[in-house]
Formats: C-alpha cells, structure tokens, sequence
C-alpha cells in the first residue's frame, strides 16, 4: 500500500523537491519562526536571489540573476532593475531599519546604479557587485539583532 506523501516516510516529513523543510527566512532569522517580519523578509529575499543569483553559470560557481542581465539593454535595464531595488529599500523602512543602514542600502544602489550603466563593463560589476543580496544581508543582520520583544512593542 502506498503511502500519501503527507505522511512521516523515514522518520522524515514530506517535503516538495526543492523547497526545504523550514522557510529559508527561520534559518536566516535565527529560528525565530513567529518572527513579526517574517513573510515580508521572506519576500525580499526572494526577490534578492531572483535579482542577484538566479542562474549559475556552468562550471562555475559564480551566479547572475536578472539585473546583471537587464544591465545588457543601454539605458532601460540599469533603470528597471532598480526599480525592486527601491522596492527593498522602502520596505526595509517599513520594518524599522535604522537611518545609517537604510543609508548603506542606498549607496549600494547608487554604486550599482551608477557603474552598472557603463556598456558591458557594467553588467560585469552588476554579476559581482550583487547590490540586492547585500541590502538584505543589512536587514537581515538587523532583524537578527533585534529582540522580538522590542518589535512588538513598536
């Protein structure tokens, strides 16, 4: 008889292939699994990943996501990629990042903005530079300093 697939095979739950067991935001956020940003973090992480490191390049392991290639279109790319890098900016406010670290975020914007401009030169600064990764590592490191205690007392 065949087992439903919700079910405890090996002592270990089901889990849809490539989705891990805990959110990637209980890892990243300590374990806090009733976090109050969770699901907004979450979401910009996401978004981070699929702007920064989406796909590998073979035989490597260097990664590229859709900025470094939007990059490649003159002018359009470099602005519709920072678009949802204002997204996270914005959202990082919203959940209490402090002036000096928004601040940080904001250069790594105007850095990836200003050099990813520059014909193909930029869109390799854009693949190294990974301006997006490294604003939710700021918010990340954050979220992770903060006690829940405080959040909920906002």
């Amino acid at each position: 008889m065949a087992q439903h697939r919700s079910t405890r095979m090996a002592g270990k739950p089901w889990v849809r292939p490539g989705v891990r067991e805990l959110g990637p935001t209980v890892r990243a956020l300590g374990g806090m699994k009733d976090h109050v940003h969770k699901v907004r973090f979450d979401r910009l992480d996401r978004l981070s990943k699929r702007l920064d490191s989406v796909f590998r390049i073979p035989g490597t392991r260097f990664r590229v996501g859709y900025d470094a290639i939007a990059g490649l279109l003159p002018g359009i790319g470099d602005a519709a990629a920072m678009v949802p890098a204002v997204v996270i900016i914005v959202e990082s406010y919203r959940m209490g990042l402090p002036g000096h670290k928004l601040a940080r975020q904001g250069i790594n914007v105007a850095v990836d903005t200003t050099i990813g401009s520059i014909p193909v030169l930029g869109s390799f600064f854009d693949a190294w530079y990974k301006s997006n990764l490294r604003n939710v590592d700021i918010l990340r490191s954050h979220l992770e300093g903060v006690s829940t205690d405080v959040i909920d007392a906002r």
